[in-house]
């Protein structure tokens, strides 16, 4: 049976404003990762994405298995469209270094 979550908007303290403070960590880490602290990209992404992680699980209370399912579809609706953008530029290039050397 699938498990029910809901949502409380107000977790921490009864406040929904403590709360979206709080909720406001993955994004501002992110911010402070890439632009003061200059940590690679995919590591501040990965070091985000494990903090809303695990700010979902602990202070908002959902479910291990919804977490983590949430987290995979996160990660595969944010990957496909990076990969049609790689793919399309890996396609692009092989055509223009056909057309230079005279291939078609």
């Amino acid at each position: 049976m699938t498990e029910l979550f809901h949502q409380v908007y107000n977790p921490v303290g009864g406040s929904v404003f403590l709360s979206a403070l709080v909720a406001s960590v993955p994004p501002l880490l992110l911010a402070l990762l890439l632009a003061v602290l200059r940590v690679a990209p995919w590591r501040a992404a990965v070091a985000a994405a494990a903090t809303a992680f695990l700010l979902a699980w602990l202070v908002w209370g959902m479910p291990l298995s919804l977490t983590i399912a949430a987290t995979t579809h996160g990660m595969a609706f944010g990957l496909w469209p990076i990969s049609w953008i790689v793919i399309s530029a890996v396609l692009r290039f092989q055509w223009q270094t056909m057309l230079r050397r005279g291939l078609k």
